[in-house]
């Protein structure tokens, strides 16, 4: 049954998409210190759990350059946002601030055990905030 409803809902294939920031970047040589964030939504008609985030490295170097803690549970039709410190090739950093998004995949199984592996549709974004719950409380309340 969730793989029919995950089919329904993303009749077009975009099961995910979201947007992307790059900050506080260094160089360093042939490398790039960077904090990439992503806020990605789940338009899979399912929820999702203990789903994982890789991002690949573009070809012809094929190869995964981070994976991010498992999203615990992940409501269809909702958001997450995640942060990562990277390192990675300045090649792949000047690709992804001048032409190609980061190749983002989300990993998860269904109740039937299939596992399936969906790229995400992202744009740029100059800053992606934190989420509320993410944010510690201030000094007033």
């Amino acid at each position: 049954m969730v793989l029919v409803s995950v089919t329904a809902a993303a009749k077009d294939g975009r099961d995910f998409a979201g947007h992307y920031s790059l900050t506080n970047t260094i160089e360093n040589g042939g490398q790039v210190e960077l904090t990439l964030a992503l806020q990605l939504f789940n338009s899979s008609g399912a929820d999702l759990t203990q789903a994982v985030v890789t991002v690949r490295s573009s070809p012809p170097a094929p190869g995964i350059l981070a994976t991010f803690a498992p999203i615990k549970l992940w409501r269809g039709g909702s958001d997450v946002v995640v942060r990562r410190q990277l390192t990675i090739p300045r090649e792949e950093y000047l690709h992804w601030s001048t032409r190609t998004q980061p190749a983002v995949f989300i990993g998860y199984c269904d109740e039937d055990g299939h596992t399936y592996r969906r790229w995400a549709q992202l744009s740029r974004r100059p800053m992606i905030p934190e989420p509320p719950e993410a944010r510690p409380a201030s000094a007033e309340q």
